[in-house]
């Protein structure tokens, strides 16, 4: 996804729909109750039916923000990456109303200027929680750096990778495909696990002291994996996030397509194959 589309999801926030789709959410997900427009509405005792018709943007952000916080069980703002940046949203429209003018039909130099913001803090940090270190507590290590050994480590991580995708035969297209396309995580949360299974299988093998860099490269690869397809299947909770991941996926599958590469040379040069 392009820089552009992602500044497009942005000004579509700031447009109003934040409050329709980004940050209310019509119909629950993965068992955390959530809150739509019609029952924020019908729970807010203190609005008339007359004064809903007329609930100014800013009226409605103000009732729909006092009545999360009433709802402990509502997803919230520190676990979830779209309701942060539409927290933002909503107190950059509180200090600055006019940015919403529905009247007018357009967005001011206001809204612009939030929306830059809000994407130069969806891209400046790592917001999918990557993996870029492992602590050195949970790594073993094996002394022996014969061949034989070198052998038996790379013939274990061949192992559990087909032991743990024995019963999955679809490529990430198909998994993108049926998650966005489709609505349908199954896929990416079965993916998410397999990648999960991995790095805990992985981090149990003592690699000769030589393999070291490899295998950390190789757990990495496995828990970032998970990352990126554990925040896939939340997208519809999360969908910015869930974009970030879309985002990231081609990038993670050629980073795995070089590990494995590594490890072949690696089975080549003790004879493993």
């Amino acid at each position: 996804m392009t820089s552009f589309r992602f500044a497009t999801i942005i000004f579509i926030i700031g447009a109003g729909l934040v409050v329709s789709y980004f940050i209310i959410y019509d119909s629950p997900s993965d068992g955390v109750e959530t809150v739509s427009r019609n029952e924020a509405r019908q729970t807010n005792e203190t609005i008339s039916p007359a004064d809903k018709k007329s609930e100014t943007p800013l009226q409605w952000i103000e009732n729909f923000d006092s009545l999360t916080k009433n709802k402990p069980d509502v997803l919230t703002p520190q676990n979830n990456l779209t309701l942060s940046i539409g927290q933002e949203l909503i107190e950059g429209i509180k200090s600055a109303p006019e940015i919403l003018d529905f009247e007018k039909g357009s967005l001011s130099a206001g809204a612009g200027l939030l929306s830059k913001k809000l994407i130069d803090k969806a891209f400046s940090t790592d917001q999918l929680g990557l993996a870029f270190v492992i602590n050195k507590a949970d790594i073993k290590t094996s002394s022996d750096n014969s061949s034989e050994a070198k052998a038996r480590y790379l013939k274990a991580i061949e192992e559990i990778g087909r032991e743990n995708f024995a019963n999955f035969d679809k490529n990430y297209f198909r998994v993108i495909y049926e998650t966005y396309g489709e609505n349908n995580p199954a896929s990416a949360v079965q993916l998410a696990e397999i990648y999960k299974n991995l790095a805990n299988k992985a981090l149990s093998l003592a690699p000769p002291t030589d393999y070291l860099e490899l295998h950390k490269r190789i757990i990495l690869s496995y828990k970032n994996a998970e990352i990126v397809y554990r925040a896939m299947a939340n997208y519809s909770s999360d969908p910015i996030k869930g974009y970030l991941a879309l985002e990231m996926v081609r990038s993670l599958i050629d980073g795995i397509e070089q590990v494995q590469k590594t490890v072949y040379e690696r089975a080549q040069e003790v004879k493993l194959y």
